[in-house]
């Protein structure tokens, strides 16, 4: 269960849903981890860890300025409800239905834009983005004002078609008598959740649900382990063996992986014939290849059924109590600041 507040709304937000991290486990409440960032070097590599408490963030999705505070995690909910009897299905070897295959693809569109990573990664995108982005936002609105028109739209009715997500918070304050233009963004939770909202509504999202989708299974003595970025984007150089993440996704080659399981993924590869793909079963090199991605492209924790004996020779951990501590102390302070700087932005 999620820690409630007195009016019911849901405090601890799991980024990884934990129903997905007990296709990992061998009792249901804890499971193998593999830290990135410890504190120091004498920590154990492989730790078991509560599911109720890892990839797990206080707040993170908390809208306080909303009549239900958990809207977004609600939203999730209801995605992870209908996705949960499928990865059963998955596990015992079933066949999956057309609608089932398209609410997997769901699953991997949302998981892929709700953690902590694709927050990093939407505010990277802000940094290198804004300015021209404003910049276009600023040419329209004095374009508009030398041409004496003036459109309003309603916010309130922007709202309402990007909920249970808020609208991006962006303020364009325009001066008539001085034409000036004024663009001001606030980063942070209320950004982060505008941007789960543009994707899963966008024409990535679109494209990916128009692609060939099979559930690879690995080969008998292969097991998957999964991460806190478990969606994972990646080109395979089969020159020198190099793994390239986040190559353009719609580029010939380009691998989006998903793991639902210990020896399943939802798996599609770009520009691939649709006959070779619906019959691809990967052998082991391609299952070791596989292992190697989803490990380069965690963001703080890797999970596995097992141990990885090698873990440490695809990627090792950094060994820093001064990161570790202050990213420590900025998750239990983000509610706080979160909530301070969204009241005052826009003053």
């Amino acid at each position: 269960m999620s820690s409630k507040t007195d009016n019911q709304s849901t405090r601890d937000n799991h980024y990884v849903p934990k129903m997905y991290l007990k296709q990992w486990s061998t009792n249901g409440h804890s499971i193998l981890t593999y830290r990135l960032l410890v504190h120091h070097k004498n920590e154990p590599l492989w730790e078991r860890t509560s599911i109720k408490r890892t990839a797990c963030w206080t707040d993170l999705y908390t809208q306080h300025n909303q009549d239900k505070l958990d809207e977004v995690e609600h939203y999730f909910g209801t995605v992870e409800t209908e996705t949960a009897p499928i990865l059963k299905k998955i596990s015992l070897g079933k066949i999956l239905s057309a609608n089932e295959m398209a609410t997997l693809v769901e699953f991997l569109i949302i998981q892929k834009a709700r953690t902590p990573a694709a927050m990093k990664e939407h505010e990277s995108f802000l940094d290198r983005y804004f300015v021209e982005v404003a910049g276009e936002s600023v040419r329209k609105a004095q374009q508009s004002i030398q041409n004496g028109r003036h459109r309003s739209i309603s916010r309130e009715k922007l709202a309402e078609e990007t909920l249970p997500f808020p609208l991006q918070p962006i303020n364009i304050d325009i001066n008539s008598e001085k034409r000036e233009v004024r663009v001001e963004a606030l980063r942070g939770r209320a950004s982060f959740l505008a941007g789960i909202h543009s994707l899963i509504s966008g024409q990535v999202a679109t494209w990916l649900r128009n692609q060939n989708w099979v559930i690879a299974t690995m080969p008998i003595g292969d097991t998957l382990p999964t991460s806190d970025n478990p969606v994972t984007v990646f080109a395979f150089n089969r020159e020198n063996g190099e793994i390239m993440l986040n190559p353009p996704l719609k580029q010939n080659g380009c691998c989006v992986f998903f793991p639902l399981d210990p020896r399943h993924a939802l798996f599609t590869e770009i520009g691939s014939d649709p006959i070779a793909l619906a019959n691809f079963a990967p052998d082991s090199y391609q299952a070791n290849c596989f292992i190697r991605a989803i490990v380069i492209n965690a963001f703080r924790y890797v999970y596995a059924k097992e141990k990885i004996s090698n873990i440490e020779t695809i990627r090792k951990r950094i060994v820093n109590p001064e990161i570790a501590e202050a990213e420590k102390f900025f998750i239990s302070q983000w509610d706080k600041t979160q909530r301070r700087a969204e009241a005052e932005f826009g003053k």
